[in-house]
C-alpha cells in the first residue's frame, strides 16, 4: 500500500513540475555545453586575450598600441607603461599565468611587482612574495590595500604561477554610489587566497577613480618597473550565459539591389516579437556618404551589416572600426563582403569576416548544403534553396566553413562561414536575396548566428 501511495504522489509531483522533495523544477532550459579544454587549453567559450602571439587585443593605457615586448610566447613588462584590453568586461572568470624575474631585485614592493586590475579599478597584486616579507595587503594574492591573501601560496622567483579569478562587479547608481558590493574570489597556484571578499571602491593606482556605472571596464596589467612575464591569459564572460538583459543590436542597411531595408525591417520585427532584444538601425542606400543614427553603434553588442560600398567620412568609419577592433561581434549578410570603400574592404572582408569576395555567378538556383552540421549556427537548419551565388576565393585559414552553394555544371563556392577577429566572433553569409528572408531555415540560421556570435543564450532571451 505504501509503495502505491508513494508512486502516486511521485507521479503527481512530476506532473506539477516538482521534485520528490516538493521543490519546483524547471527543465525547459539546459546549461550551454562547454568544452573544458585539455592540456592547459582554455574552455571553448573563453576569449583568449594573449596566446603568446601578439598583443593585438591590448593597448597602452594612455592610448595607442601596447608596447610590451613579446618574446618566446611571453609578454614582458619593459617600462613602457600599463596595458589594458581594448574591450570592456563585466562579471568574469579570468585565468592568467605570470613569473617574476629569477633574481630577486630588492626587498618588499621592489621585487617582481606588477598587478592585474579588474575593470582597470580593482588590483590583485602580483609580487615576488617568496620569502619576501612586506605589508600583508600588498603581497601576491592581495586585493591591494583592502584584503591580504588567506595564505601565501607563492613559488620561487622565476617559476610560473597562476591566478584563477572570479569577479562580480559592484552594482552602481548613476552618480557612482555603490548600491551593492561586488565580490572577488582568487586561487593562487590552485590555492584559495581570496574567498568571495566584497569589492566596493577602486584600489590604489587604479586607472579609473570611481566604480563603473555600467558595470564594465577593461582588464589592465601594471608596469611597475619589474620585468614580470605573462602568458596564457583568457577570460570567460560570466554575465553572458545567464543574462536576460536585452541584446543590443545595431543594423546597418544599404543594399538597394537586394532590398535590404524591407528584408531587415521584416527581420527585426521577427526578432522583437520573439526575443528580448533592443534594436537600433541606420538605413541608407548603396554608396552612402553619410550614416544617420550612428551613435548607438558605440554601445551595440552586435552589428548586423547588409550594405554596399559605403563611402563614409573618417569620423563615422572610426566608430564602426572601433566596434570590430574591440573584438565585438558582427553578422554580415550578402553585400557586407563589399560594404565599404575598396581599401577598407580589404580589411573588413579579408581580415574581419575572413572572406574573399570575387563577384558572382548568374541568376540560376543555388542548392545550399550544410558542411558543419554540429556548429551552433546550423542548429536546426535544414535545406535552403537560393539564387545568385557569390564567388568566394580562398577563405582565411582560420575561417570555419559552414555552408557551400552549388549550381549547375558542378560549380560550388563557400556560402557561410564563421571567423574570429581580435577575439570576437564573426559570421558571414552570401545568402540574403529577398526570398531568403521568407525561408524559415535561413531566418533560423541568421538568428543562430546572432546569438552565437554575441555569446548569448538564445533560450534565456526567448520571450
Amino acid at each position: 500500500m505504501w509503495q502505491s501511495k508513494h508512486y502516486a504522489t511521485l507521479a503527481l509531483l512530476i506532473g506539477l513540475g516538482l521534485s520528490s522533495n516538493g521543490i519546483a523544477q524547471d527543465n525547459s532550459q539546459h546549461p550551454t555545453a562547454v568544452d573544458p579544454g585539455s592540456n592547459n587549453a582554455p574552455p571553448s567559450d573563453a576569449l583568449v586575450l594573449f596566446d603568446g602571439t601578439d598583443l593585438s587585443l591590448w593597448q597602452s593605457s594612455g592610448g595607442g598600441p601596447a608596447k610590451w615586448a613579446v618574446r618566446s610566447g611571453k609578454a614582458v613588462v619593459n617600462g613602457t607603461g600599463n596595458i589594458m584590453t581594448k574591450r570592456k568586461f563585466g562579471d568574469v572568470q579570468l585565468h592568467l599565468e605570470w613569473a617574476t624575474p629569477k633574481k630577486g631585485e630588492d626587498d618588499g614592493q621592489s621585487r617582481g611587482n606588477s598587478g592585474v586590475y579588474l575593470q582597470g579599478r580593482y588590483e590583485v597584486q602580483i609580487l615576488d612574495s617568496y620569502r619576501n616579507p612586506t605589508y600583508s595587503d600588498g603581497q601576491a594574492g592581495a586585493l591591494y590595500g583592502h584584503f591580504p591573501p588567506l595564505v601565501n601560496a607563492s613559488r620561487k622567483p622565476g617559476k610560473w604561477q597562476t591566478y584563477d579569478i572570479i569577479f562580480h562587479a559592484p552594482a552602481v547608481s548613476d552618480d557612482s554610489e555603490v548600491n551593492k558590493p561586488g565580490s572577488l574570489t582568487v586561487w593562487h597556484n590552485g590555492v584559495l587566497v581570496q574567498d568571495h571578499v566584497p569589492v566596493k571602491t577602486p584600489t590604489r593606482a587604479a586607472s579609473f577613480g570611481k566604480p563603473a556605472v555600467d558595470g564594465t571596464g577593461p582588464l589592465m596589467l601594471q608596469d611597475h618597473g619589474s620585468a614580470v612575464r605573462y602568458r596564457n591569459i583568457w577570460v570567460r564572460e560570466l554575465d553572458r550565459h545567464r543574462s536576460t538583459k536585452p541584446l543590443n543590436i545595431h543594423i546597418i542597411s544599404g543594399s538597394n539591389e537586394y532590398e535590404s531595408e524591407s528584408s531587415l525591417e521584416q527581420y527585426q520585427r521577427y526578432l522583437k516579437e520573439r526575443f528580448n532584444v533592443s534594436i537600433t538601425a541606420s538605413w541608407v542606400e548603396d554608396g552612402a556618404e553619410d550614416l544617420p543614427g550612428i551613435d548607438p553603434i558605440r554601445k551595440a553588442d552586435l552589428l548586423l551589416v547588409f550594405t554596399r560600398r559605403m563611402k563614409l567620412p573618417k569620423q563615422q568609419m572610426e566608430i564602426i572600426e572601433d566596434h570590430w577592433q574591440q573584438g565585438k561581434p558582427i553578422v554580415g549578410i550578402r553585400t557586407a563582403s563589399h560594404a565599404f570603400r575598396r581599401d577598407t574592404n580589404q580589411i573588413f572582408d579579408h581580415k574581419v569576416l575572413g572572406g574573399n569576395y570575387q563577384g558572382h555567378y548568374g541568376d540560376e538556383p543555388v542548392e545550399v548544403r550544410n558542411v558543419a552540421g554540429d556548429h551552433p549556427v546550423l542548429d536546426g537548419v535544414g535545406e535552403i534553396t537560393s539564387k545568385k551565388l557569390y564567388k568566394a576565393g580562398k577563405l582565411a585559414e582560420d575561417s570555419v566553413l559552414l555552408q557551400t552553394g552549388h549550381i549547375e555544371d558542378n560549380r560550388s563556392d563557400p556560402v557561410t562561414w564563421a571567423h574570429h577577429y581580435n577575439g570576437g566572433r564573426m559570421v558571414y553569409t552570401s545568402l540574403g536575396v529577398p526570398a531568403d528572408f521568407e525561408d524559415d531555415d535561413f531566418v533560423r540560421m541568421i538568428t543562430n548566428a546572432i546569438f552565437w556570435a554575441a555569446h548569448r543564450d538564445r533560450q534565456a532571451l526567448t520571450k
